[in-house]
């Protein structure tokens, strides 16, 4: 069992911890990511959880090395 600082129990015999995982929709727009967790709050999530990644984060230089239209195709996605 773990209680959690909002005092919620994680246990096999409670309720599932729902955990919305957010992706980088809210471009960087910090009243659309307010919107996006108030959004999962209404859902029934416990929580939300933010991805951050950058182009050289995403894979290694080997890959890159590898695969070259892939860093170019990453770079129009940031």
């Amino acid at each position: 069992m773990v209680n959690l600082r909002t005092g919620r129990e994680i246990s096999d015999f409670v309720s599932p911890y729902f955990i919305a995982e957010m992706n980088t929709s809210h471009f960087g727009d910090i009243s659309k990511a307010k919107e996006m967790i108030l959004a999962a709050r209404e859902s029934g999530a416990d929580c939300v959880k933010f991805q951050s990644w950058s182009t050289n984060s995403l894979y290694s230089d080997e890959y890159y090395k590898e695969n070259p239209v892939a860093k170019r195709f990453i770079k129009k996605l940031r």
